[in-house]
């Protein structure tokens, strides 16, 4: 997915395994991510997992949290 958070464009890869390969203004970050009841959880910390849950819509190709926010599904390049 890709999007802009905080003011910065970011584009996200939420693997099937539960990664999260990322890169923002340049610079690249990982993570985890899972699925919750019906909500979706990631989790950007290095030495121990504290999770940010919360529930999406989608619409077509984008991605709507419940902070207003969006966000546009995208295929990772091969």
């Amino acid at each position: 997915m890709a999007g802009v958070h905080g003011g910065s464009r970011y584009e996200e890869y939420l693997n099937p395994s539960g990664t999260i390969a990322g890169r923002v203004d340049g610079e690249e970050y990982s993570g985890q991510w899972k699925i919750t009841g019906n909500q979706i959880c990631f989790s950007y910390a290095v030495k121990q997992a504290v999770w940010d849950c919360g529930t999406v819509t989608l619409r077509n190709d984008r991605i709507i949290f419940e902070d207003g926010e969006t966000a546009t599904l995208k295929k990772k390049a091969q």
